[in-house]
């Protein structure tokens, strides 16, 4: 993978998850990393400084730079304050990755209003701080990669996941956005919907799964671990599209190992429905030629009297009606 030396990445949320691995792959990679990590539970209440720290620590055991970080990505002075200090230590701010964001589990018509606040800001607030707070530096370096996440909770929705959901479809919409914005400027914005991954986010959502009950919630819960992919795979994927070849990696998004044996005999269950439903609409859709030559020659044997007219090297379709006495 190409080389980050001499470029600086802030990561937001990566104290642990996909977040930590991603600071660890781009400080491989070359990168200094500044690692922003509150130590929140995943609700987002708390606060634990060890958290980032532990992670600056592997980044220089083995021979990285790095630094901490406990701003608040909700809080726009923090964030200014984050990239300001990146910018004096590191001499710029070149890539930055918003992964920070908390969840909580509820049913709609209980979910607390200032709960519904606090998450639904992690993740839309957040976002748009860190990309307003760095994109004057990386414009004036005239380069600039920036990756968010995003989950399927807010593309196509997930049942009691409201605050967490309207946030990550906010990331979504401010990505495509961003991305128009600021692609001028030789800045690419990138969205990232990792899937299930073992992160405390999805194996808590495992957990509740199991714990609710019910034959729904039982093979909800079973489809996630049989789909669950280590954030490590989701880093590497982040991390190309930090890289000088961003854009070309994007849509090439395959697994470097073999899949689950369940997730695999999911993925060929699904391939032949889909198959199947596709033959079916052909077959009721595109009648074949000998079926439409067939329909044709029926219509002929019905209207015996009447033909085509060729005019020039235009076909006509008005017809020509002859005589029985072929005057």
């Amino acid at each position: 993978m190409a080389s980050l030396a001499g470029r600086t990445a802030i990561v937001t949320g990566a104290g642990r998850g996909i977040g930590r691995a991603t600071a660890l792959q781009l400080a491989r990679m070359g990168a200094a990393v500044v690692v922003n990590d509150l130590g929140t539970t995943v609700d987002g209440t708390g606060r634990d400084a060890s958290v980032a720290a532990a992670v600056v620590g592997e980044i220089e055991a083995a021979g990285g730079r790095a630094a901490a970080s406990a701003a608040s990505v909700t809080d726009f002075a923090a964030v200014e304050r984050m990239v300001a200090e990146a910018v004096d230590r590191f001499g710029g701010v070149d890539v930055v990755v918003n992964n920070a964001g908390s969840t909580t589990a509820a049913p709609i018509w209980e979910m607390d209003p200032d709960v519904f606040d606090r998450v639904s800001a992690s993740h839309a607030k957040g976002t748009f701080n860190t990309i307003r707070c760095a994109a004057p530096h990386m414009r004036a370096r005239g380069w600039g990669r920036i990756v968010n996440l995003v989950s399927r909770a807010g593309l196509v929705g997930i049942t009691g996941t409201a605050a967490y959901a309207a946030g990550k479809g906010a990331v979504f919409a401010l990505t495509n956005v961003a991305a128009r914005d600021l692609a001028s400027s030789g800045i690419t914005v990138n969205a990232v919907n990792p899937g299930s991954t073992g992160t405390r986010m999805v194996l808590g959502a495992v957990e509740r799964a199991r714990a609710q009950g019910g034959a729904d919630a039982v093979a909800r819960a079973a489809r996630l671990e049989a789909a669950l992919q280590p954030p490590e795979d989701v880093a590497m994927l982040i991390a190309a599209l930090c890289t000088i070849h961003g854009p070309g990696v994007l849509r090439r998004t395959r697994r470097d190992r073999p899949l689950p044996p369940a997730r695999r005999r999911a993925d060929g269950e699904r391939r032949e429905r889909l198959d199947r439903g596709r033959a079916r609409d052909d077959d009721r859709r595109i009648p074949s030629l000998p079926a439409r030559r067939a329909v044709l020659n029926r219509a002929r044997n019905r209207h015996p009297v009447m033909e085509s007219r060729r005019t020039g090297c235009r076909r006509s379709r008005a017809p020509r009606c002859r005589s029985a006495s072929g005057a």
